[in-house]
This record gives C-alpha cells, structure tokens and sequence, in this order.
C-alpha cells in the first residue's frame, strides 16, 4: 500500500494523479493508493464534507487524518500512565518495607541496593515502556471505512490497517507483513504520521522542509511494516516558486523574493481577518494604497521592526506573515478545484479559527471585532487625541 501524504489545507496542490495511476499499473491491481489527508484538524466540518466530497467524485480513495492532535493524545496519556507508574511503585515499595524486617532491609540495600538497583530499574522502565505500548496499541472494533469527512484517529487508523494486512495475508496465504509506503511533499507530516502510529518517536520531525534524509523501514505491528522517506516534489508546470512557498514546500528563510509570496496570502486572506490577527489597520482593499508594500510596511511599523537606514523592515515582516500562514496561525483553506459557486455549497476558507470572521467569506455569520480590541482601538484613539491636544496647547503657550 501507498499513502500519499498531503496537506489538508490544499489537498490538490500536493496530490499526484500521475503517481496514483502508476501504482495502479505497475501493482497489476494488487497495489493499493490512498490519500493521507493530514492536518485535517485545521478543517471545518463543512471543509471535510466540501473535499469529501470532491475526493468521491473523482474516485480516489482518502482518510483524513491529524498527526498533531492525535499526538497530543499520545502526550497526554504518557503523563497519566507516569503518574500511574508513579503511585504502584511508591505502593509496591511500601508493602515491602512491611514485610521485611529492619535488618533484612538493610541487607537487601547494602548488597543490591533494593529498589534502587539499576537492573531491576531497568526492568522497571521496560515493563512500562510495554505497558504504554499496549495501552495505545488498542485497537478499536468498528467496522471501519475510508472515503468518509471522518478524521480517523491513531487507533482507528491502525485498526483499518491491520485489517487490510490480514485480508492480503489471507488473500496471498502468507505471513509476510504488508509494506506501507509513505511519500508526499516536504512538510506535509509524513515524519508525524509514522511518530504517531509507532506511539514513539522514532524518526526526526521539524517544521523546517526536508528533515528526512534517507529511506528507512519501521516494524508497526505483526502485520505491518512502514516505510518513510525524503520528500518528493512532483513535477509540475502549473505550481510557481510563490505558491510552492506558500504551502510550505521551500524554506521561508532562504525566501530571496517576498512579493509574490505576500501577494498570494493578501489575495487569499481578507482584510477584516488580516486586521484581526495582526491587529493593524489598512486602507480598503479597491484602494490603490491596498498593496504588499503597505500591508507589510504598517505591519513592521506597528512591531517597532526597521531596517539600518530607519525604513520598514519590509523583509523581515514578510518572513513573519509567510510563518504565521505556512504554519496555520494565518488559517487559509483551498477550495476544491472545480469549484462553482452555483453547484457547489460554499465554504468559509478562513477566519474560523478566530472570534473575529471576514464580512466577504462569511456575510451571514460574521461576527464583530472583539470587545477588547474595540477597546483597545478606542485606547489608541483617546491617546492620539491627547497626544494632538497637549502639542496644540504647548503650541498656544510658545506663542504667548
């Protein structure tokens, strides 16, 4: 099997139609292609249903999937199972205390040192290691399929997994484990996804594209051997250097060229949501003065942000903004290709993972600026004003 890892906020973007009809031929109809779609967290329930879909339509078979918050999970469970660890421990130590005698004690620590011998430390920390293994490893009994707006979890993920490994196995009639490649663009997760699914890390992550290396296989389970490896970037004609930069395939620190970049996320992102996040104001967007220039030069200004000759630092702000979008602070989701608006209900692409939502997106639920930025820009206001009014009275006392 092939996962094709891609990046749920522009799925299209990061799919292969070339590599799914290669796997098809060169399996002989025993290779399968599925689409990963990670990152679904930052996707709305209606997004899910919108590529859902889409993916339908086009007859290609999908799971979303969030290596982060499942991750979490994983974080989460580790530190109750420590406290656990913790507690049977002090418990076990106590009770023999109890049932040793003072002297027996004192033999026992000074020739092996009791409790705190290192082998049986070890032991200790294996035998946990093993029981969180076990703890995450179940599996849950659902008759699981894929091609829906679910968002899988871990367990649900390796349950269809296994699943599909004992069908080939039986179908084949052998013991082999089933090999399931791992491939996409830089910085989709493919590195995540396996973390996730071993339940430990065991191959290097980093929000910096092209972390892995080299190919490298990994035991799952029994039945099912994972294979990860460097990021691919497919050939294509149609994908320029800004929008590859956009979706976080090329490094934003070694961006040479910031305008394109900037233009895109000023074209995708309104200016209500812009203005909320940053907390700035720009002119309205028919104005002339509605450009990256000036997007970055009162973003720079309102962070204090200036080059040498005491200019905006344009350069630097626009390395902050293509984080902040690249990374999902900045949310913005693609719509699916075909999109038409008389067909197809639409979507708020951005926005709602914010209090503050865009009037263009979002014309009936759109929600008002925060109270306390309200108050904020008040503030300013009132400062401005004060600020007008002690310049105009020192004004009038220099004059008499």
């Amino acid at each position: 099997m092939l996962l094709q890892i891609v990046d749920a906020r522009n799925p299209y973007f990061f799919y292969s139609a070339d590599l799914e009809k290669y796997i098809g031929e060169v399996g002989a109809g025993k290779k399968q292609f599925v689409l990963l779609v990670n990152k679904a967290d930052f996707l709305s329930d209606e997004l899910l249903e919108h590529w859902n879909g889409y993916f339908k339509e086009k007859g290609i078979e999908h799971i979303f999937f969030s290596a982060l918050a499942e991750q979490a999970k994983i974080d989460g469970q580790e530190h109750d199972l420590d406290s656990e660890g913790e507690t049977s421990d002090a418990d076990e130590f106590a009770e023999a205390r109890a049932a040793l005698d003072v002297e027996e004690i004192k033999l026992v620590q000074e020739s092996i040192g009791g409790f705190k011998n290192e082998l049986e430390r070890q032991a200790r920390e294996e035998r946990e290691a093993e029981r969180r293994k076990r703890k995450l490893d179940r599996t849950v009994d659902e008759d699981l399929q894929p091609s829906t707006p679910q968002v899988f979890s871990r367990s649900q993920l390796l349950t269809w997994l296994k699943k599909k490994a004992r069908a080939m196995q039986e179908e084949e009639q052998t013991t082999e484990r089933m090999v399931v490649g791992t491939v996409g663009y830089p910085n989709v997760g493919k590195s995540s996804v396996i973390n996730v699914l071993m339940g430990i890390k065991r191959v290097s992550v980093g929000a910096l594209p092209g972390k892995t290396k080299h190919f490298q296989t990994l035991n799952l389970t029994r039945e099912v051997q994972l294979c990860d490896c460097p990021g691919l970037v497919f050939p294509s004609f149609a994908n320029s250097k800004a929008e590859m930069m956009c979706c976080g395939v090329l490094p934003i620190d070694q961006m040479r060229e910031h305008i394109a970049p900037i233009q895109i996320v000023l074209s995708r992102v309104p200016k209500e949501v812009l203005e909320a996040f940053y907390k700035i104001e720009l002119p309205p967007e028919d104005s002339p003065k509605y450009s990256v220039s000036t997007f970055l030069q009162v973003f720079a200004t309102k962070k204090g942000w200036k080059t040498g000759t005491n200019n905006p630092a344009e350069v630097h702000a626009s390395k902050v903004v293509m984080k902040d979008y690249t990374t999902g602070r900045l949310l913005h989701c693609q719509l699916r290709p075909d999109f038409n608006p008389a067909i197809h209900k639409p979507c708020r692409q951005n926005g709602f993972n914010m209090e503050v939502l865009a009037k263009k997106q979002a014309p009936d639920s759109f929600t008002p600026i925060l109270e306390e930025e309200e108050e904020e820009k008040k503030d300013e206001r009132l400062e401005e004003q004060e600020t007008l009014d002690d310049e105009e009275a020192k004004s009038s006392v220099a004059k008499v």
